[in-house]
């Protein structure tokens, strides 16, 4: 599809080329050849007399050059201002938390890494990297981080605080509530 495409293009664009190349059949120039160097000239002495300082009005004397700074540093000034709210928002809209989940299983003392995106108050992004030793263990974390980001994403923290047993993965679950509940 894409090389047929591409072809077809190609030959549209070569038909249009010789089309516009047959429209211009009378080349003669009319109008009298401008020195540049003479426009040049009055260009610069245009702006010469612009940037000048103006006589003084109602006794107020007006800079152009110096208005024209100004008017730069004032809008300089603004976009700093603008970019600066900007940066604020983001970093107000999008929150990075790592957090390890510890939790008891009948192996013993357990932890699960889990990274997770909060963007305006809801889970945006989540993930869980299992670190059991145990072979259940890895089981139900491995279970749990499977099914963790369709549970949590689009949800906001009070929301999580709701899931049960991600995965089948109770115990592991409980403890990422907890850990969840005390940020």
């Amino acid at each position: 599809m894409k090389k047929s495409l591409k072809t077809s293009v190609q030959i549209f664009g070569a038909a249009g080329l010789v089309l516009l190349a047959g429209c211009g059949a009378d080349t003669t120039v009319t109008e009298p050849i401008i020195d540049s160097a003479e426009v040049m000239e009055e260009g610069s002495q245009k702006m010469m007399e612009d940037s000048a300082v103006k006589e003084p009005v109602d006794g107020v004397q007006e800079d152009a050059a110096a208005d024209a700074a100004m008017d730069d540093t004032v809008i300089k000034d603004e976009k700093v201002e603008e970019v600066e709210a900007m940066e604020g928002a983001v970093e107000d809209a999008a929150a990075s938390q790592d957090i390890t989940v510890s939790y008891t299983s009948p192996a013993g003392a357990e932890t699960i890494a889990v990274s997770m995106v909060i963007v305006e108050g809801a889970v945006a992004s989540i993930s869980a990297v299992p670190s059991a030793k145990h072979d259940v263990s890895k089981k139900w974390q491995t279970a749990f981080a499977g099914g963790l980001s369709a549970a949590a994403v689009g949800k906001s923290l009070s929301e999580i605080a709701g899931l049960d047993a991600v995965g089948g993965a109770s115990l592991t679950t409980g403890g990422f509530k907890e850990a969840v509940a005390s940020l």
